[in-house]
């Protein structure tokens, strides 16, 4: 039985040359997942600067300390879900090691405007 999908969204404290807002983010998202018939349990959100010791910091894709990544880093240890729809693999995470420390990933990737990561 499926447990369905959760979708991450992220926003950007570097400039890049692809941004987008997290209104259009989570659109391509949820798009991507009707098409593939997904069901979405869950929509994540690092959007808004946190509180780490005592200074405010940004969401960035190099840290592993956002909270919505810790949620679902916890959810998918409770095997609440399958898949991670997020608009582009570096919304979840710059640099490997943010990942990497926590738990093992399968990639699919949809080049369209977006990336599936499958947890195995």
């Amino acid at each position: 039985m499926s447990r369905g999908v959760v979708i991450y969204i992220r926003t950007s404290s570097e400039t890049l040359g692809e941004s987008s807002s997290p209104v259009e983010q989570e659109s391509d998202c949820r798009r991507l997942a009707e098409e593939k018939g997904l069901q979405i349990v869950h929509i994540y959100r690092d959007v808004e600067k946190y509180q780490v010791r005592n200074r405010l910091v940004e969401p960035s894709g190099s840290r592993s300390d956002r909270p919505a990544l810790q949620s679902i880093l916890k959810a998918a240890a409770r095997d609440k879900f399958d898949v991670v729809i997020t608009w582009r693999e570096d919304k979840l995470y710059h640099g490997i090691r943010a990942i990497l420390a926590s738990e093992t990933f399968r990639w699919s990737f949809t080049p369209r405007f977006g990336g599936e990561i499958a947890i195995t």
